[in-house]
């Protein structure tokens, strides 16, 4: 089947071939050019980056962008706990000089709120001054202690102060406002601060990530400071996330922890989206775990104009020259860079800047739709030139053509064309003088067919049987049934045929044939195959 169906196709390929106009072949072999020209351009698009030119644009605005932010955020977080540290160093000589001599377990303080009360008052002024020049939305600190030990969960009540910032905006570097958070409300009045709508008077510390485990791990803990995941805060609609350390005393026991809090408001406010010739650019900062972009549990920037939530978690795929983040409703283009943060949990946070997938392949579109423009009018151009020069060459071969039918060969002077000129004097030089053997024949066409009559004779009786075919008229299609013998028997004796003759095809072959057919000198490769060299 498979032999039958090859036949086929060359037998079709012959009839087309043998059938096809010189005009048609020569506008053939032009609009191939024209093609190949075209698909040169797009490999040349595609190997020097042209095609996709946004996209690196794209890859270089996130990079500008991912180091920009990076840098910023970095400098914050070394910022935040320089003055948590600070603060906890602090704290733990007040508490030293505070408490009474010869008490090393500050839970021996349970039940005395009028100590509490004057700790508090201690600690006041470094939990303000921190959180002024920190630049954060809250400071906070927590004592192993509670005010009342016989309340209802008094075991997970803790007495300490938390101030937060109460006007999270712009203005904010300029006209700060803070609230009582937690903490004994005689602190408040004396520092004139006003009352958060959900304060209490102690923490809840199953609220707090990691406390009881600090507390509990007695000054050996893993890690000596630790950021927590994204928390609401206990009673509010708000997302922060804390920066915690411990307070030790002189000799190292656990006085509790202080911290500094990164409200979600206050960071779209500190890295709100940037607009971009691409669309918006918004800043991520969150654990990566298997894969996904945690931002449920990290902080995101301002989004508008990007569709994305704070709770959109995001599958990440690294491609180049950027990264394919992907929600649920959305799909984003991004890059990331992990950043160092001792998490609680020990997960890896990475910086991510992303710009939504569907503003950027407008202009990724747009500027392949220029290319695409320029290599489709290239065409165009390059066929119309095929046309138009297949025409000036075939046009006078046809009237050259048609003047040796109307007027024979001799009053034919020229087709424009030096070959078909040269045959068309030779011929007339034939036909006006019947000694036309004995004359030369144009320049080299004598040497081409002494070498190809000499060719002949070095055929085999087989190659000369094959060869016998194609002197009596019949087609390459046609020899297998003419000679006996298979196509690819026939394809063999060819190749070496070619070889022995000096020619490269069938048709340069046919050529020869027809022209000794034209010299009247056919006689010359007809033999005895007696003679044929085996």
């Amino acid at each position: 089947m498979k032999k039958r169906l090859r036949n086929i196709v060359l037998q079709f390929k012959t009839e087309f071939r043998d059938n096809m106009t010189l005009g048609q072949k020569i506008r053939i072999y032009m609009l191939l050019v024209a093609f190949v020209t075209v698909l040169i351009g797009v490999v040349f698009l595609v190997a020097t980056g042209s095609w996709n030119i946004e996209k690196k644009t794209i890859g270089s605005h996130l990079r500008y962008e991912l180091a920009a932010t990076y840098s910023q955020l970095e400098d914050e977080i070394n910022l935040y706990e320089g003055y948590g540290l600070a603060l906890s160093r602090t704290l733990g000589k007040i508490l030293d000089n505070e408490l009474y001599n010869g008490i090393k377990d500050i839970s021996s303080l349970d039940n005395n709120a009028d100590k509490l009360l004057e700790l508090q008052e201690k600690m006041f002024g470094e939990i303000n001054t921190t959180l002024q020049m920190a630049g954060s939305s809250g400071v906070f600190v927590v004592l192993d202690t509670t005010t009342n030990s016989q309340a209802p969960n008094a075991e997970n009540s803790r007495s300490g102060l938390y101030i937060r910032l109460k006007n999270v905006g712009d203005d904010v570097a300029f006209k700060q406002t803070y609230s009582f958070f937690r903490g004994i409300p005689d602190v408040a009045h004396s520092h004139d601060i006003e009352m958060n709508t959900r304060w209490n008077l102690e923490f809840n510390i199953d609220n707090l990530p990691y406390y009881k485990e600090m507390m509990e791990s007695g000054g050996n803990a893993e890690v000596d400071y630790y950021w927590t995941e994204r928390i609401q805060l206990e009673g509010t609609w708000q997302n922060v996330i804390l920066l915690c350390f411990p307070i030790y005393s002189a000799q190292g026991t656990l006085y509790g922890m202080c911290g500094i809090e990164l409200s979600a408001l206050y960071f779209q406010n500190q890295y709100p989206s940037v607009d971009s010739d691409f669309g918006k650019v918004v800043m991520v900062l969150a654990p990566m775990e298997d894969g996904v972009l945690m931002t449920s549990e990290g902080m995101t920037g301002g989004t508008d104009g990007t569709w994305l939530s704070a709770d959109d978690n995001l599958k990440y795929r690294k491609t180049k020259p950027y990264n394919i983040y992907q929600s649920e409703e959305t799909a984003y283009f991004g890059l990331q860079k992990s950043i160092s943060i001792n998490s609680c949990q020990g997960k890896d946070w990475q910086v991510v800047v992303l710009i939504p997938k569907e503003s950027c392949q407008s202009v990724i579109m747009t500027g392949n739709m220029k290319y695409t423009v320029l290599l489709i009018v290239l065409l165009i151009v390059m066929v119309v030139l095929s046309i138009i020069l297949s025409r000036r060459i075939v046009r006078p071969i046809q009237k050259g053509v048609e003047d040796i039918k109307e007027k024979g060969i001799i009053n034919q002077k020229t087709f424009g064309i030096k070959e078909f000129d040269s045959l068309i004097e030779y011929l007339n030089d034939k036909m006006e003088n019947d000694e036309i053997k004995q004359k030369e024949l144009p320049n080299g066409v004598e040497e081409l067919f002494d070498r190809f009559v000499q060719g002949v004779d070095k055929l085999s009786k087989a190659e000369y049987r094959v060869f016998q075919c194609y002197l009596d008229g019949y087609q390459v299609a046609q020899v297998p049934e003419v000679a006996f013998i298979s196509m690819s028997t026939v394809k063999k004796h060819n190749r070496s045929i070619y070889e022995k003759l000096g020619v490269s095809s069938y048709d340069e072959l046919m050529l020869y044939l027809d022209m000794l057919e034209r010299c009247d000198r056919r006689n010359l490769v007809i033999r005895n195959e007696e003679d044929a060299d085996e």
